[in-house]
């Protein structure tokens, strides 16, 4: 079983990472296309460790560096758990791969234990990217013992697997209740959300409730000490496993043992209930009952783009995957918009201690959550073996582009009307102040929804096994993220540097320059030739 484990776990880490068509490959276009995706993806990663580097240095110069172990730890788990929720399910008890492996003489443990290999072996990039580079400054810093970078290391491997546990049971749990009903992905997308946005207000509450408790927020090296130790105490309360590794680490080995242990046990009793009921859980999921009801209606027909409107439309609901990577953005949107309208802007203004902060970047923080969910990042090549049905079609190829879009609008346009609404009676702003938070974010949602349709041409993925590959891994989908950043990170920080009645220009050639953008890509798109798209 071992081999099976091992061939299994190196067929799937190839496949999503793309190593077999890179090297092997004979598109030079496609080979292209992946080696630049892993380029940016160690460039993020390189970002992320330099920040992660400078956060514990800057905490080690007031007395506090080991804290910064823990601060990280609790992060590392968070992104994992948060991550891992989305795809363990899509992992594990994915049906493409299952007909096909099930009907080889492969053992069902083998298989589920290469696919939690291929989680953790994933999840551990961000355990080593944010970690090592903490425990590296701390280590220069604090010039502990050579046990320090001796469990450091054990602990940054043993770190995936608690956060990995967690999220199995909870997509367990999920998916058990929505197999249960009729539209159970309509159900699981419901559950998936609501349980990721409780995570996202958790965190949010309690990073609040640790300014607040510190009083007056005037920033000191004895305030911030306060602080960071109020945090850190909060921090070991929620999850006690960072006060395990932060004694570990630091010689306590009992804490240490605790720490593997509560990291080893659990995980290990998830592998083996999963591969137990393997097969009967892959049966269950997959197994679809048909209905004695049907009845004939009046036919009727629709427009072209419309037509494939509702296409799009159904095709999008009927996968929870995508679903909840392309929505988050635009429930945060509304999260934020409720906190805003419930706390109200002038306490949140007076935690900060900058006046008008709210006011001035709240239209960049909405663009900012648009950009980052949109449906036409990964649309086209969703189509995938099928997509030369589309191509096929007597339509435009602005018909086919247009109907994608308006599956990205129908999503985001409800939720933005509801967060500016509810923002603009929670917010004492100038009427020019409201003009731009009603203009910035739409103006950027129109912008995602026609560079994703740009940047998918230029990438897409078609001969995918998993819609994980697509809608979380593929290149269209980091470029648009990327450039949708940055887009906004831009124009937000000039408003912040310069004085407020300069402000709106910045504001004006911002909102000048994504509309142009916005026109000269979706002209250029409506150019393309859908037979040229491979």
């Amino acid at each position: 079983m071992l081999k099976q484990i091992k061939y299994l776990s190196k067929i799937q880490l190839c496949n999503i990472w793309g190593f077999n068509q890179i090297k092997y490959g004979k598109d030079k276009k496609q080979r292209n296309r992946l080696l630049l995706l892993l380029v940016t993806i160690v460039f993020l990663g390189l970002f992320m460790a330099v920040y992660s580097g400078f956060i514990t240095f800057a905490l080690a110069l007031i007395g506090i560096g080991e804290l910064a172990l823990v601060f990280m730890l609790a992060a590392v788990s968070l992104l994992i758990l948060f991550f891992s929720l989305y795809k363990a399910g899509s992992i594990l008890f994915d049906l493409g791969t299952y007909d096909m492996l099930i009907s080889l003489p492969l053992s069902p443990a083998a298989i589920v234990v290469s696919r939690f290999i291929t989680m953790y072996v994933r999840d551990l990039g961000f355990s080593l990217v944010i970690m090592l580079p903490a425990g590296v400054v701390y280590g220069v810093m604090a010039r502990p013992g050579l046990s320090f970078y001796f469990l450091l290391l054990i602990g940054i491997f043993l770190l995936p697997l608690l956060p990995i546990t967690i999220a199995t049971a909870l997509g367990a749990v999920i998916t058990a209740i929505s197999s249960r009903m009729k539209h159970k992905n309509l159900v699981t997308v419901v559950l998936t959300m609501l349980l990721s946005v409780g995570i996202i207000v958790f965190s949010m509450t309690f990073s609040y409730g640790g300014m607040d408790a510190a009083g007056e927020f005037t920033i000191t090296e004895d305030m911030l000490k306060e602080v960071g130790s109020l945090a850190g105490t909060q921090i070991y309360g929620i999850y006690p496993p960072t006060r395990l590794f932060a004694a570990g680490v630091t010689g306590n080995l009992a804490a240490f043992l605790g720490f593997a242990a509560t990291s080893i046990l659990p995980f290990l009793a998830t592998v083996g209930l999963v591969q137990w009921k393997f097969v009967a859980i892959c049966s269950a999921l997959h197994s679809k009952s048909t209905g004695g009801n049907y009845q004939m209606k009046e036919l009727s027909a629709s427009s072209p783009t419309a037509a494939l409107y509702k296409r799009e439309l159904k095709r999008y609901f009927a996968s929870s995957l995508y679903v909840m990577n392309t929505m988050i953005g635009y429930v945060l949107m509304v999260v934020l918009a409720v906190t805003v309208f419930l706390t109200g802007a002038e306490k949140l203004e007076e935690i900060l201690q900058i006046p008008g902060i709210i006011a001035r970047g709240m239209p960049f923080l909405l663009a900012f959550m648009c950009s980052i969910s949109s449906t036409t990042n990964s649309t086209i090549s969703m189509e995938g073996k099928q997509w030369w049905l589309v191509k096929s079609l007597p339509v435009s190829t602005r018909q086919v582009f247009n109907s994608k879009m308006l599956v990205n609008l129908t999503v985001a346009l409800p939720c933005y009307v509801i967060a500016v609404v509810l923002l603009l009676f929670a917010m004492d702003v100038s009427l020019l102040q409201a003009i731009w938070q009603i203009v910035i974010p739409l103006l950027y949602i129109l912008l995602v929804s026609v560079m994703g349709i740009t940047l998918n041409c230029k990438l897409p993925v078609f001969d995918w096994d998993t819609e994980a590959a697509v809608v979380k891994q593929s290149g269209a989908m980091l470029f648009a993220l990327l450039i949708g950043m940055v887009s906004v990170l831009i124009p937000m920080i000039l408003v912040f540097a310069v004085q407020e009645p300069f402000s709106n220009i910045i504001m004006v050639i911002t909102a000048a320059a994504v509309l142009i953008a916005t026109l000269i890509l979706y002209r250029n798109n409506n150019k393309i030739d859908l037979r040229d798209i491979e």
